[in-house]
């Protein structure tokens, strides 16, 4: 293959848009629950504050209520992106988002103890919640469910992610009804996609490349410099 088709088909790969469509984008910017692609703003509850470009749970009674269901449902494919630096409950259940019912419902939260659950499908990953600032990417469709902890896959089943209609809207920072299981952090983030998306696909709403993208364009850099290098070899000089 040629240098020139090379640099083509890197330029292209870091040029080309995520197939996903974000439809959700939580940054948290301001002092409200903010859907800055979408129609859905949220509603604080109990003593939840935006400040400083994130969302501050006690733990206790904070939560963010919202009148429809974020992420997708009936089947339908999806991506949940969550930037959060939060602690567990060693003592009890806790979910950083969650909507529809017992039995069907979707959430992405701690079991007690510190074990990360996701969904009623999968109550016990055998993952642990690790403490500091993380991305945590939840993905399900036609391959099963995926979950990355900073980009690195660490729990996957042929199985989808249960996601049923009925029941609450979505939350954050807690269970559906009639749970509590309150959250205690701070949530940078949060991303809903209408499809399957990698790591990588994570997009920034106001167009900033993730730092995926910015390697490709880094080496697409890189590889024009080598073919420019050579086609100045190239050049013959006139007798």
């Amino acid at each position: 293959m040629k240098f020139d088709t090379i640099f083509t088909a890197v330029l292209l790969a870091a040029a080309a848009p995520a197939a996903a469509t974000l439809t959700h984008a939580y940054e948290f910017s301001g002092s409200a629950v903010t859907d800055s692609v979408g129609t859905e703003n949220g509603t604080l509850n109990g003593g939840a504050t935006v400040s400083g470009g994130m969302l501050h749970l006690d733990g206790i009674d904070d939560s963010v209520g919202f009148g429809a269901y974020l992420v997708p449902t009936g089947g339908a494919a999806f991506s949940v992106f969550i930037r959060v630096d939060g602690q567990p409950d060693p003592g009890n259940h806790t979910e950083i988002v969650s909507q529809a019912f017992s039995g069907g419902g979707f959430y992405i939260g701690t079991a007690p103890g510190g074990g990360i659950r996701l969904t009623d499908a999968f109550t016990s990953t055998g993952v642990a919640y690790q403490s500091g600032t993380r991305d945590l990417l939840l993905t399900s469709g036609a391959g099963g469910i995926k979950f990355y902890i900073d980009g690195g896959l660490v729990f996957s089943n042929a199985g989808a992610a249960a996601s049923a209609a009925g029941g609450s809207f979505t939350r954050f920072g807690q269970q559906f009804a009639p749970y509590a299981e309150f959250f205690r952090g701070d949530i940078d983030a949060i991303r809903i996609y209408d499809s399957v998306i990698l790591p990588g696909d994570v997009a920034e709403p106001s167009g900033v490349p993730e730092p995926a993208t910015w390697t490709l364009m880094i080496a697409g850099f890189g590889v024009a410099g080598v073919v420019g290098r050579r086609q100045r070899r190239r050049v013959r000089v006139p007798d």
